[in-house]
Formats: C-alpha cells, sequence, structure tokens
C-alpha cells in the first residue's frame, strides 16, 4: 500500500473509492473494536458502535479538509468513536447504575496516551502483515528468532544454516522495511 494517511484521507473524500475504504477500514477497525471493547460494549454490538463510526466519517469526510494546526486525525476519529460509543450507551442503558459503569469504563479509555499507544500496535500489526507478504520465509524466521524470541545471532544462524552476519543484517532490513512501513501509514497524521 504505497499511499500515505494524507492521500488517504483525500481518497476517502469521495464514496466512489471503495479500495480506500476497505484500506481505511483494514488500519482502523481493529482499533475502535478496542475502543468499544474497553468501554463495556457487549462483543456481540462492538460491529454496531464501529459502523456507526464508519457512517460518521462517510458524512462527513466530503467536507473534511486536514490541517495539522487544528490537530491530529487519530485524535478526532477518537472523539468520533468516542461519541459513537456515548451515543450507544445512552440508547442501550437507561438505568442510571449501569450508566455509571459504563462512564467508568468510558473514562478509562478517555486517555489519549492508550489510544495513541493502541493506534501504534495496530499500524505495526498492519506494517507486519504487508512486510511479511514481500519476505522471504526465512528471513522471517530469522527476525523471528533474533529479534522476537531473543535468540543469539549465533544459534539462529547456526539452525538456519547461515552466517550471524547475515542474521544481523536480515534482521536490520526487515527492521528498517517495518519502520519505513510504519512511517508511511502514520507519516502526515501522527
Amino acid at each position: 500500500m504505497p499511499i500515505t494517511r494524507r492521500s488517504l484521507l483525500l481518497r476517502l473524500r469521495t464514496d466512489a473509492d471503495p479500495a480506500g475504504w476497505a484500506v481505511f477500514v483494514q488500519l482502523y477497525q481493529p482499533l475502535l473494536c478496542s475502543s468499544a471493547r474497553r468501554a463495556g460494549i457487549p462483543e456481540c454490538d462492538i460491529p454496531d458502535v464501529v459502523q456507526e463510526v464508519l457512517i460518521r466519517l462517510l458524512r462527513v469526510l466530503p467536507r473534511f479538509r486536514y490541517s495539522p494546526d487544528r490537530g491530529r486525525f487519530r485524535a478526532w476519529l477518537r472523539a468520533v468513536c468516542r461519541t459513537s460509543i456515548i451515543d450507544w450507551q445512552r440508547r442501550h442503558y437507561r438505568n442510571p447504575s449501569a450508566s455509571a459503569i459504563t462512564e467508568t469504563a468510558l473514562a478509562a479509555d478517555a486517555d489519549e496516551g492508550r489510544w495513541d499507544l493502541e493506534h501504534r500496535r495496530h499500524v505495526l500489526q498492519h506494517a507486519v502483515a504487508e512486510t511479511r507478504q514481500s519476505g522471504s520465509a526465512v528471513a522471517w524466521q530469522c527476525l523471528d528468532q533474533y529479534v522476537l524470541n531473543g535468540r543469539s545471532a549465533e544459534a539462529v544462524a547456526t539452525d538456519l544454516s547461515m552466517t550471524s552476519d547475515a542474521v544481523y543484517v536480515i534482521a536490520s532490513r526487515i527492521r528498517a522495511k517495518l519502520r519505513n512501513k510504519c512511517n508511511q501509514f502514520d507519516e502526515d497524521l501522527a
């Protein structure tokens, strides 16, 4: 996906770009779902809340003008998600004690730092999935064993019949690709 976040927003300004919407949903749906889950929305209703967020975006994005001076897109998306969660809760919880429980859960999710951390995790997962498609199985075994499992380069090299220098080089290249992909996803809207 060789697009930047700003270009993705430009693509979404018209609902005639289903490919752009597919990319957006693939990237942001896990974040929206986890936010709804933390707010105490039942699992069976999470897709409804996410769909409500997407419908709101569909209505607003044709008039949306990205301006970094006004704030980050991610913060605006968080506000839209939060509003959708509150609206869902108002429709489903008429009794005050249930409302108080969900208010507490919503307050826990109000922390922008947590939202940003979740967003970075989802961007990384998306970048790994995309980058993995373009790499060899041996390279990913190398990265998995050396970087993620903390094995020594020498042990990994022995298992994979390569030199320890090759392990270092492969891991470094994949890390660079992941870093570039994450930066590309987050480029203008960090």
